[in-house]
Protein backbone atom coordinates (compact mmCIF):
# COMPACT_ATOMS: atom_id res chain seq x y z
CA UNK A 1 0.00 0.00 0.00
CA UNK A 2 1.68 3.41 -1.17
CA UNK A 3 1.78 6.00 1.80
CA UNK A 4 1.13 9.95 0.57
CA UNK A 5 1.42 12.56 2.99
CA UNK A 6 -2.00 14.84 3.13
CA UNK A 7 -0.46 18.09 3.52
CA UNK A 8 1.68 20.91 2.11
CA UNK A 9 4.56 21.30 4.92
CA UNK A 10 7.12 21.20 3.27
CA UNK A 11 9.19 19.96 6.18
CA UNK A 12 7.09 17.39 6.98
CA UNK A 13 7.58 16.09 3.43
CA UNK A 14 11.19 16.33 3.46
CA UNK A 15 11.40 14.44 6.43
CA UNK A 16 9.17 11.78 6.12
CA UNK A 17 10.30 11.29 2.39
CA UNK A 18 14.30 11.03 3.56
CA UNK A 19 13.06 8.65 6.12
CA UNK A 20 11.93 6.28 2.76
CA UNK A 21 7.62 6.13 4.40
CA UNK A 22 5.91 8.02 1.59
CA UNK A 23 5.39 7.63 -1.79
CA UNK A 24 4.02 10.87 -2.74
CA UNK A 25 2.06 13.87 -1.19
CA UNK A 26 -1.71 15.14 -1.59
CA UNK A 27 -3.04 18.59 -1.41
CA UNK A 28 -6.37 20.69 -1.00
CA UNK A 29 -7.34 23.81 -1.37
CA UNK A 30 -7.97 23.94 2.32
CA UNK A 31 -4.49 23.28 3.35
CA UNK A 32 -2.63 26.02 0.43
CA UNK A 33 -5.11 28.63 2.37
CA UNK A 34 -3.95 27.84 5.74
CA UNK A 35 -0.19 27.66 4.34
CA UNK A 36 -0.70 31.11 2.42
CA UNK A 37 0.07 28.89 -0.76
CA UNK A 38 -1.97 30.64 -3.65
CA UNK A 39 0.23 29.86 -6.35
CA UNK A 40 0.45 26.39 -7.77
CA UNK A 41 3.27 26.19 -10.09
CA UNK A 42 5.17 27.76 -6.91
CA UNK A 43 3.63 24.91 -4.47
CA UNK A 44 4.74 22.11 -7.26
CA UNK A 45 8.42 23.31 -7.30
CA UNK A 46 8.65 23.71 -3.61
CA UNK A 47 8.01 20.47 -3.31
CA UNK A 48 9.56 18.87 -5.45
CA UNK A 49 12.96 20.55 -4.30
CA UNK A 50 11.95 18.71 -0.74
CA UNK A 51 10.50 15.33 -2.59
CA UNK A 52 12.00 14.57 -5.92
CA UNK A 53 10.08 12.00 -6.69
CA UNK A 54 6.86 10.62 -6.11
CA UNK A 55 3.33 11.89 -7.19
CA UNK A 56 2.10 15.48 -6.45
CA UNK A 57 -1.98 15.32 -6.15
CA UNK A 58 -3.21 18.38 -6.49
CA UNK A 59 -7.01 20.31 -7.09
CA UNK A 60 -8.28 20.66 -10.69
CA UNK A 61 -9.15 24.58 -10.99
CA UNK A 62 -11.71 26.47 -13.26
CA UNK A 63 -14.96 27.53 -13.42
CA UNK A 64 -15.91 24.79 -15.86
CA UNK A 65 -14.44 21.71 -17.87
CA UNK A 66 -12.33 23.11 -20.03
CA UNK A 67 -11.03 25.79 -17.98
CA UNK A 68 -9.81 23.14 -15.39
CA UNK A 69 -8.66 20.86 -18.49
CA UNK A 70 -6.42 24.26 -19.96
CA UNK A 71 -5.56 24.90 -16.07
CA UNK A 72 -4.31 21.22 -15.78
CA UNK A 73 -2.33 21.37 -19.20
CA UNK A 74 -0.83 24.57 -18.47
CA UNK A 75 0.23 23.39 -15.08
CA UNK A 76 1.74 20.14 -16.39
CA UNK A 77 3.68 21.63 -18.97
CA UNK A 78 5.01 24.60 -17.62
CA UNK A 79 6.63 22.33 -14.62
CA UNK A 80 7.64 19.85 -17.09
CA UNK A 81 6.52 17.32 -14.12
CA UNK A 82 4.92 14.10 -14.97
CA UNK A 83 4.25 13.06 -12.16
CA UNK A 84 0.86 15.50 -11.18
CA UNK A 85 -2.20 13.97 -10.45
CA UNK A 86 -5.55 16.23 -10.67
CA UNK A 87 -7.97 15.67 -7.89
CA UNK A 88 -11.30 15.71 -9.46
CA UNK A 89 -14.71 16.25 -7.51
CA UNK A 90 -16.95 13.24 -8.30
CA UNK A 91 -19.51 14.70 -10.60
CA UNK A 92 -20.52 13.99 -14.58
CA UNK A 93 -18.48 16.87 -15.54
CA UNK A 94 -15.67 15.25 -13.56
CA UNK A 95 -16.09 12.06 -15.83
CA UNK A 96 -15.35 14.11 -18.54
CA UNK A 97 -12.47 15.94 -17.44
CA UNK A 98 -10.85 13.05 -16.24
CA UNK A 99 -11.58 11.00 -19.77
CA UNK A 100 -10.03 14.43 -21.19
CA UNK A 101 -7.14 14.68 -19.04
CA UNK A 102 -6.55 11.01 -19.76
CA UNK A 103 -6.58 11.32 -23.65
CA UNK A 104 -3.35 13.36 -23.25
CA UNK A 105 -1.71 11.80 -20.80
CA UNK A 106 -2.37 13.45 -17.44
CA UNK A 107 -3.00 11.33 -14.25
CA UNK A 108 -6.34 11.80 -12.13
CA UNK A 109 -7.96 11.51 -9.31
CA UNK A 110 -11.82 11.43 -8.48
CA UNK A 111 -12.15 11.92 -5.20
CA UNK A 112 -15.33 12.57 -3.03
CA UNK A 113 -16.27 9.25 -3.56
CA UNK A 114 -18.94 7.55 -1.03
CA UNK A 115 -20.41 4.93 -2.77
CA UNK A 116 -19.71 1.78 -4.78
CA UNK A 117 -21.62 3.01 -7.94
CA UNK A 118 -20.18 6.50 -8.01
CA UNK A 119 -16.58 4.21 -7.56
CA UNK A 120 -18.05 2.06 -10.33
CA UNK A 121 -18.39 4.83 -13.08
CA UNK A 122 -15.03 6.11 -11.85
CA UNK A 123 -13.49 2.77 -12.80
CA UNK A 124 -15.45 2.95 -16.54
CA UNK A 125 -13.86 6.02 -17.41
CA UNK A 126 -10.16 4.56 -16.35
CA UNK A 127 -9.14 7.78 -13.34
CA UNK A 128 -6.00 6.29 -12.17
CA UNK A 129 -7.45 6.69 -9.03
CA UNK A 130 -10.19 7.11 -7.08
CA UNK A 131 -10.41 8.32 -3.55
CA UNK A 132 -13.22 6.90 -1.06
CA UNK A 133 -13.28 9.25 2.08
CA UNK A 134 -13.39 6.89 5.06
CA UNK A 135 -13.58 9.26 8.10
CA UNK A 136 -16.98 11.77 6.29
CA UNK A 137 -18.65 8.89 6.24
CA UNK A 138 -17.71 7.54 9.47
CA UNK A 139 -18.87 10.38 10.82
CA UNK A 140 -22.11 9.97 9.29
CA UNK A 141 -23.12 6.74 11.20
CA UNK A 142 -21.51 4.56 7.80
CA UNK A 143 -19.65 1.37 8.18
CA UNK A 144 -16.71 3.34 5.83
CA UNK A 145 -14.67 0.54 6.05
CA UNK A 146 -16.81 -1.94 4.76
CA UNK A 147 -17.60 0.31 1.58
CA UNK A 148 -14.10 0.41 1.00
CA UNK A 149 -14.01 -3.39 0.81
CA UNK A 150 -16.16 -3.66 -1.23
CA UNK A 151 -15.06 -1.44 -3.68
CA UNK A 152 -11.63 -2.64 -3.79
CA UNK A 153 -13.09 -6.57 -3.93
CA UNK A 154 -15.09 -5.58 -6.61
CA UNK A 155 -12.10 -3.80 -8.55
CA UNK A 156 -10.39 -7.01 -8.54
CA UNK A 157 -12.90 -9.47 -9.18
CA UNK A 158 -13.74 -7.19 -12.25
CA UNK A 159 -9.69 -6.48 -13.11
CA UNK A 160 -10.26 -2.45 -12.91
CA UNK A 161 -7.04 -0.80 -12.91
CA UNK A 162 -7.79 2.10 -11.25
CA UNK A 163 -6.34 2.32 -7.94
CA UNK A 164 -8.45 2.96 -4.63
CA UNK A 165 -6.69 5.75 -2.05
CA UNK A 166 -8.05 5.74 0.96
CA UNK A 167 -8.59 8.68 2.43
CA UNK A 168 -10.32 11.01 5.11
CA UNK A 169 -8.38 8.91 7.47
CA UNK A 170 -8.95 9.77 11.18
CA UNK A 171 -6.93 7.69 13.36
CA UNK A 172 -4.52 5.13 12.67
CA UNK A 173 -6.66 2.27 12.52
CA UNK A 174 -7.92 3.47 9.77
CA UNK A 175 -4.76 3.10 8.41
CA UNK A 176 -4.43 -0.19 9.39
CA UNK A 177 -7.92 -1.24 8.27
CA UNK A 178 -7.27 0.11 4.71
CA UNK A 179 -3.87 -1.86 4.52
CA UNK A 180 -5.77 -4.99 5.67
CA UNK A 181 -8.59 -5.27 2.96
CA UNK A 182 -5.86 -4.00 0.00
CA UNK A 183 -6.36 -0.38 -0.59
CA UNK A 184 -3.54 0.55 -3.01
CA UNK A 185 -3.07 3.60 -1.49
CA UNK A 186 -3.99 6.04 1.58
CA UNK A 187 -3.33 9.55 1.97
CA UNK A 188 -2.35 10.60 6.36
CA UNK A 189 -1.89 13.50 7.88
CA UNK A 190 1.13 14.15 9.38
CA UNK A 191 -0.25 14.21 13.07
CA UNK A 192 -1.87 10.57 12.51
CA UNK A 193 1.41 9.46 10.72
CA UNK A 194 3.45 10.03 13.86
CA UNK A 195 1.06 8.07 16.48
CA UNK A 196 1.70 5.67 13.28
CA UNK A 197 5.31 5.11 14.93
CA UNK A 198 4.89 4.64 18.43
CA UNK A 199 3.47 1.67 20.92
CA UNK A 200 3.57 2.07 24.72
CA UNK A 201 5.00 -1.57 24.51
CA UNK A 202 7.70 -0.38 21.82
CA UNK A 203 8.56 2.63 23.99
CA UNK A 204 8.48 0.63 27.25
CA UNK A 205 11.33 -2.06 25.51
CA UNK A 206 13.28 0.69 23.88
CA UNK A 207 13.84 2.30 27.42
CA UNK A 208 14.45 -0.92 28.73
CA UNK A 209 17.41 -2.27 26.09
CA UNK A 210 18.61 1.61 26.76
CA UNK A 211 18.89 1.17 30.83
CA UNK A 212 20.28 -2.65 29.95
CA UNK A 213 23.34 -0.15 27.91
CA UNK A 214 23.77 2.08 30.52
CA UNK A 215 23.92 -0.69 33.12
CA UNK A 216 26.62 -2.81 31.25
CA UNK A 217 28.80 0.78 31.22
CA UNK A 218 31.78 1.22 33.45
CA UNK A 219 31.17 3.45 36.15
CA UNK A 220 33.52 5.60 35.03
CA UNK A 221 30.90 6.69 32.37
CA UNK A 222 28.36 8.01 35.40
CA UNK A 223 29.06 11.18 37.20
CA UNK A 224 31.41 10.89 39.89
CA UNK A 225 31.72 13.61 42.26
CA UNK A 226 35.11 14.04 42.41
CA UNK A 227 34.33 17.04 44.68
CA UNK A 228 33.19 14.81 48.16
CA UNK A 229 36.59 13.70 48.48
CA UNK A 230 38.47 14.79 52.16
CA UNK A 231 41.82 14.45 53.98
CA UNK A 232 42.28 12.38 57.45
CA UNK A 233 43.61 15.52 58.77
CA UNK A 234 40.36 17.65 57.94
CA UNK A 235 37.91 18.63 60.63
CA UNK A 236 34.42 17.49 61.10
CA UNK A 237 33.29 20.89 60.36
CA UNK A 238 34.94 21.26 56.97
CA UNK A 239 33.67 18.06 55.98
CA UNK A 240 30.22 18.80 56.81
CA UNK A 241 30.47 22.00 55.45
CA UNK A 242 31.60 20.33 51.91
CA UNK A 243 28.74 17.66 52.30
CA UNK A 244 26.35 20.25 52.18
CA UNK A 245 27.94 22.47 49.52
CA UNK A 246 27.82 19.80 46.98
CA UNK A 247 24.45 18.37 48.32
CA UNK A 248 26.29 15.09 48.55
CA UNK A 249 25.67 11.92 51.59
CA UNK A 250 28.83 10.83 51.92
CA UNK A 251 32.75 12.08 51.78
CA UNK A 252 35.64 9.66 51.05
CA UNK A 253 38.49 9.81 53.42
CA UNK A 254 41.90 9.77 51.79
CA UNK A 255 45.81 9.69 53.06
CA UNK A 256 47.55 12.57 51.73
CA UNK A 257 48.98 10.78 48.57
CA UNK A 258 45.25 9.66 47.82
CA UNK A 259 45.04 6.25 49.39
CA UNK A 260 41.24 5.03 50.83
CA UNK A 261 41.19 5.52 54.77
CA UNK A 262 37.40 5.61 54.98
CA UNK A 263 34.29 7.34 54.69
CA UNK A 264 31.68 9.42 56.49
CA UNK A 265 28.15 9.16 55.57
CA UNK A 266 25.35 11.63 56.45
CA UNK A 267 24.57 8.65 58.69
CA UNK A 268 27.36 8.17 60.36
CA UNK A 269 26.29 11.84 61.54
CA UNK A 270 23.02 10.92 61.96
CA UNK A 271 24.14 8.33 64.46
CA UNK A 272 27.07 10.43 65.80
CA UNK A 273 24.01 13.00 67.11
CA UNK A 274 21.83 10.46 68.30
CA UNK A 275 24.57 9.08 70.42
CA UNK A 276 24.67 11.87 72.98
CA UNK A 277 28.18 12.36 73.14
CA UNK A 278 30.05 15.34 73.31
CA UNK A 279 32.21 16.71 70.19
CA UNK A 280 34.30 19.24 68.78
CA UNK A 281 33.38 19.92 65.56
CA UNK A 282 37.12 20.71 64.97
CA UNK A 283 38.26 17.27 65.73
CA UNK A 284 39.73 15.88 63.19
CA UNK A 285 37.45 13.14 60.52
CA UNK A 286 39.56 10.26 61.16
CA UNK A 287 38.08 10.32 64.06
CA UNK A 288 34.79 9.68 63.32
CA UNK A 289 34.71 7.84 59.80
CA UNK A 290 33.60 4.64 58.73
CA UNK A 291 37.65 2.45 58.02
CA UNK A 292 35.88 -0.81 56.02
CA UNK A 293 33.63 1.68 53.59
CA UNK A 294 32.07 0.25 50.39
CA UNK A 295 34.17 0.58 47.59
CA UNK A 296 33.82 0.35 43.56
CA UNK A 297 36.90 0.31 40.97
CA UNK A 298 36.27 2.70 37.57
CA UNK A 299 35.95 0.11 35.66
CA UNK A 300 33.35 -2.28 37.51
CA UNK A 301 29.92 -1.87 35.84
CA UNK A 302 27.24 0.59 36.72
CA UNK A 303 25.60 -2.83 37.31
CA UNK A 304 27.93 -3.83 39.93
CA UNK A 305 27.79 -1.14 41.27
CA UNK A 306 23.69 -1.25 41.93
CA UNK A 307 23.99 -4.44 43.05
CA UNK A 308 26.34 -4.02 45.51
CA UNK A 309 23.73 -0.43 46.91
CA UNK A 310 21.23 -3.07 46.76
CA UNK A 311 22.86 -5.70 48.70
CA UNK A 312 23.93 -3.20 51.32
CA UNK A 313 20.95 -0.88 51.33
CA UNK A 314 23.48 2.13 50.79
CA UNK A 315 23.25 5.33 48.71
CA UNK A 316 26.71 6.45 48.24
CA UNK A 317 29.86 3.69 47.23
CA UNK A 318 33.54 5.19 47.25
CA UNK A 319 34.90 5.15 43.30
CA UNK A 320 38.70 4.13 42.93
CA UNK A 321 41.20 3.70 40.38
CA UNK A 322 43.31 0.80 41.89
CA UNK A 323 44.16 2.48 45.30
CA UNK A 324 43.65 5.90 44.76
CA UNK A 325 40.39 7.55 45.19
CA UNK A 326 38.44 8.71 42.90
CA UNK A 327 35.15 10.30 44.48
CA UNK A 328 31.77 9.50 45.82
CA UNK A 329 29.20 7.57 43.14
CA UNK A 330 25.38 8.62 44.34
CA UNK A 331 22.59 6.08 44.23
CA UNK A 332 20.66 8.47 41.26
CA UNK A 333 23.54 7.59 39.15
CA UNK A 334 22.88 4.12 39.12
CA UNK A 335 19.03 3.80 39.10
CA UNK A 336 17.26 4.57 36.31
Amino acid sequence: MLIFLDSVDLDAIEYYYNLGIIQGVTTNPTFQRRAGVSDDKQMILEIRERMPNGEIHLEATGANVDEMFDNAVKLSDDTKDNELVFKIPFSEDGLRLTQRLLSVGIKTNLHLIYSVSQALLAAAVRSTYICPLIGRLDDIGHDAIENLEIIKSSFMVNGEETKVMSSSIRHPQHVIKSYMIGADAVTIRPNILAQMFYHPLTDKGTETFKMDIEMLKPVATRNINRNLVVKETDSLDYCLALMIANKGGAVAVSSDDGQLKGVFTAGDLKRLIGSREEFDMQRKISEFMNKNPLVIDVNETVADAAQLMRDNDVDQLVVVDRDKVIGILDIKEVIF
